[in-house]
């Protein structure tokens, strides 16, 4: 199904970004560049002094005249020729770190990595329709330069030809029976019917975005520590300006680099609520995870926000995460305000139970959320492709901004009173 074409060892890795600090006090990023040049440098030099390639020491300016110091130059940079191909094919081959307070970090290796895994795509379904259709066609075209890859689908009793599709393009289709999807144990029994040794899990109208997709999501497991991953998403073309500008600005939809990692001896427990939400971050819309961590640590059964939660006890066991912008997938939904409110309540709730994150704490703050829509209205009308789409988004932002922050105060008190969450069946 999925071509698995070698590539030339010289492909450049994407390990070249910028991560993106969660804006509090003790989280930091710093960058740490390779001393591949450094080192090419330090050889040159004692070859021309006569001492050992490993170092300075004992090493002595060496005898020679004017002219010759000046016809070696051309000799000195033939020498370094191969250590900057090297450098060039490897991006610089900058390293990563995610510190929370000073002096302790987690460091991820930068050397451009080749992968034998095997990987298991693994996709919920149900009644999927004609976006499984491009789903297909563009998995079919992934060039993925490692292990073997196979299709498995968690199928919840479709009826539209989803089931056909599946197996016509070499999917293992395993029954959901009616009534028992969940979004942690369902997700949990397509990989137990898998044999990669990291499974991709992605949604059944989220279409990858080049076909190095997969490569770019699997290539993050070459760096031991790492137990799951996940990708930038961008909103398809048809999208309203608000959804695709709210995606953008989202942590999902960010181009900076991110490397999430707790430092030993610190407990998640010990961060501020907003801290260890933006340290979890995780999005099951697409997203990657190491079979071995997932067998110690699976979702478990979860009826929402089953990556976030998987996501927190995996930091909290001192395993890291990441996310890279380098590969992204097409997805987003065009909800209406109703169904927007009910998944904003579930998103929130979640959020204070696993986070204790009460972002709209107070009826009052919810309300006035309304007095603040002006620049959501006045993005409406100029971005939208026309003027009848633009009155539309106009007249909708205020209330949607108001259901959502309704939703968020909801949500968060009635999980901080602990009441049982809202019962929406379609979400």
């Amino acid at each position: 199904m999925i071509r698995n074409d070698r590539l030339g060892e010289g492909r450049m890795a994407p390990w070249i970004g910028t991560a993106d600090p969660p804006e509090t006090p003790d989280l930091r990023v710093e960058h740490r560049i390779d001393r591949h040049w450094r080192d090419a440098l330090r050889e040159r030099d004692c070859k021309e002094q006569g001492g050992p390639s490993g170092g300075h020491d004992g090493a002595q300016p060496g005898p020679g005249s004017e002219v010759t110091r000046e016809a070696s130059e051309h000799g000195h940079l033939l020498e370094l020729l191969p250590a900057l191909a090297s450098l060039l094919r490897a991006d610089a081959h900058a390293r990563f770190v995610l510190a929370i307070g000073p002096g302790r970090d987690a460091i991820l290796p930068a050397e451009p990595p080749r992968s034998d895994m095997n990987v298991s795509v693994v996709v919920p379904t149900r009644n999927a329709g004609v976006l499984l259709d491009e789903l297909l066609a563009t998995l079919a075209k992934q060039r993925f330069p490692g292990g073997s890859v196979e299709l498995v689908a968690a199928d919840s009793g479709s009826t539209d030809g989803t089931r056909e599709k599946l197996r016509k393009a070499g999917a293992r289709v395993i029954d959901v029976p009616d009534g028992t999807f969940d979004h942690g144990s369902t997700r949990d029994l397509a990989i137990a019917n898998s044999r990669g040794d990291v499974a991709v899990l992605i949604v059944q109208d989220a279409i990858p975005g080049s076909t190095t997709w997969l490569e770019g999501l699997v290539r993050e497991f070459e760096i031991e520590e790492v137990a799951g991953t996940t990708c930038r998403r961008v909103a398809r073309a048809d999208a309203p300006a608000l959804t695709a500008m709210r995606l953008r600005e989202s942590p999902h939809g960010s181009r900076e680099r991110r490397v999430s990692k707790l430092p030993p001896g610190r407990p998640l427990e010990a961060l501020a609520p907003k801290q260890r939400f933006e340290l979890c971050t995780f999005d099951h819309v697409c997203s990657a995870v190491r079979r071995s961590v997932w067998e110690r640590i699976p979702f478990g059964p979860c009826p929402f926000a089953e990556d976030l939660s998987w996501s927190r006890k995996v930091i909290a066991a001192g395993h890291t995460i990441t996310y890279t912008p380098d590969v992204f997938v097409v997805h987003s939904r065009d909800r209406s305000i109703l169904r927007e409110y009910r998944r904003t309540y579930l998103a929130h709730y979640a959020l204070s139970k696993l986070f204790g994150l009460r972002t709209v704490p107070t009826r009052r703050l919810a309300w006035s959320s309304l007095w603040s829509s002006g620049p959501l209205i006045r993005r409406a009308l100029a971005e939208e492709p026309s003027l009848l789409r633009g009155i539309r988004g106009a007249l909708r932002a205020p209330v949607e901004r108001l259901a959502t922050a309704i939703a968020q105060y909801q949500g968060a008190r009635d999980a901080a009173q602990g009441k049982a969450a809202r019962g929406f069946r379609e979400i």
